[in-house]
């Protein structure tokens, strides 16, 4: 192989990098305004997220005074209340995130470290929820 040719493939493989992440960033317009974070990241550093618009994934609960995003749904069958963050659930739109209740979701909200939900059990909350839609595990 020639370095000309070499030189040829890297520019085409930097090019392709480039226009694929142009254009998952423009697919992807509504999640690019919230941070794409895990539930981890938000429990361990409640104080850094506090006030900004996140993004993350986590097994949903919802019961009374008790909704919450857990980590894993693990967590939620053994009540392990201190890996999960609450839900501030539009008493509008109850009914209809209850029909994807118990499943992983993803969720666009704003995050409160001080806001801890239920007797403040909670590292804290995902208040202002603009997007709330049942996961679906990407195809390999």
């Amino acid at each position: 192989m020639t370095l000309r040719s070499t030189l040829n493939m890297r520019v085409g493989a930097l090019l392709f990098f480039f226009f694929a992440l142009f254009a998952m960033r423009f697919s992807h317009a509504e999640e690019n305004s919230a941070l794409p974070v895990s539930i981890y990241q938000l429990m361990a550093n409640p104080e850094k997220y506090d006030g900004k618009e996140v993004y993350v994934i986590g097994f949903m609960h919802l019961e009374f005074e008790g909704d919450v995003l857990y980590a894993h749904r693990e967590d939620w069958v053994h009540t392990l209340i201190q890996n999960g963050l609450a839900l501030d659930v539009p008493k509008s739109e109850y009914a209809k995130w209850l029909k994807i209740n118990n499943n992983y979701v993803v969720v666009q909200a704003l995050f409160s470290a001080t806001e801890r939900g239920h007797f403040a059990l909670r590292a804290g909350s995902l208040t202002k929820i603009s997007k709330l839609a049942k996961w679906q595990v990407p195809k390999r």
